[in-house]
């Protein structure tokens, strides 16, 4: 019983959730021309990250500093197809 006990404290303890924001087919930061021909470089990243200090935020998420990391990181002018999620990974202060 006290190791089903610990399980269910650890759950939730450490306990993470993703939710999808939106889906994009186009979005970008950026100012480009659309009449000229881009090459795809494939699959890429970008994060924003918020810390939280004793149950206090530092700040807010934001999608376009996410996007904007993401093209600094590949050298990219726009993203298609995107999926902008949320992930939240929380392990409590306990006193």
């Amino acid at each position: 019983m006290k190791r089903i006990f610990i399980i269910i404290m650890l759950l939730f303890i450490y306990s993470s959730c993703s939710r999808n924001i939106g889906e994009f087919s186009l979005i970008s930061t950026r100012d480009f021309n659309n009449n000229l021909f881009y090459e795809s470089i494939g699959l890429i990243e970008g994060k924003d990250t918020e810390y939280i200090i004793i149950l206090i935020p530092t700040g807010g998420v934001r999608i376009d500093s996410a996007v904007s990391d993401a093209l600094d990181n590949y050298n990219a002018n726009y993203l298609t197809n995107a999926l902008v999620t949320h992930q939240e990974f929380y392990i409590p202060y306990l006193l």
